[in-house]
């Protein structure tokens, strides 16, 4: 099949030093990406500490149905708090996700656009066993290591299932983390 009267636009990649420059295809207007250092020192300058992970690992957790549930506490961001007790303000994003047995999906039941409200809870309190809960380590610019791990406290299972067939759970969670000096690069 041709393309008549249509021009399509070229990009170019290019690498100029550390630097690596691109051609806009919008704009045709060249661009620098900054390099990440760059960005973490000017993240650090707006009063952040800024996190290079060490170990990222989920917590397990099984269901009575043999559903595994991972959850993993994804660091976003640490700003030094003084009203904290700890002394640090931490900005984190719990994943979830669900491992269900083939004979427990039935993509079928998926709804597009599904407002998951009260009325669609099904089970309240589903029982679970812990399988593992793990720490996520990671190294903070200022010397220090936070770990930090999302626990599971109640699961409820609704009515809805994904466009896959595994049914969708509202996951109640609470964070645990630690702070403490990184002796090793002190």
């Amino acid at each position: 099949m041709r393309n008549v009267g249509v021009k399509l636009p070229k990009t170019n990649l290019c690498s100029v030093g550390r630097l690596k420059i691109y051609e806009c295809v919008t704009t045709k207007k060249r661009r620098t990406l900054i390099p990440a250092e760059e960005i973490l020192q000017n993240i650090r300058g707006m009063g952040y500490v800024t996190i290079t992970p060490k170990v990222v690992e989920p917590s397990y957790y099984k269901l009575h149905d043999g559903t595994i549930l991972g959850v993993l506490a994804n660091l976003n961001s640490v700003v030094p708090d003084p009203n904290n007790p700890q002394g640090y303000g931490v900005n984190v994003s719990n994943l979830v996700n669900t491992f269900v047995p083939k004979e427990k999906r039935r993509p079928e039941a998926f709804e597009r656009n599904a407002r998951i409200t009260e009325q669609d809870i099904i089970d309240p309190d589903v029982d679970f066993e812990v399988l593992r809960e793990n720490f996520s380590v990671y190294e903070l610019s200022n010397n220090m290591i936070i770990s930090v791990k999302t626990v599971v406290g109640q699961i409820k299972k609704t009515k809805f299932y994904t466009r896959e067939g595994e049914p969708i759970y509202n996951v109640n969670t609470n964070l645990i983390h630690k702070i403490k000096p990184d002796i090793g690069r002190a």
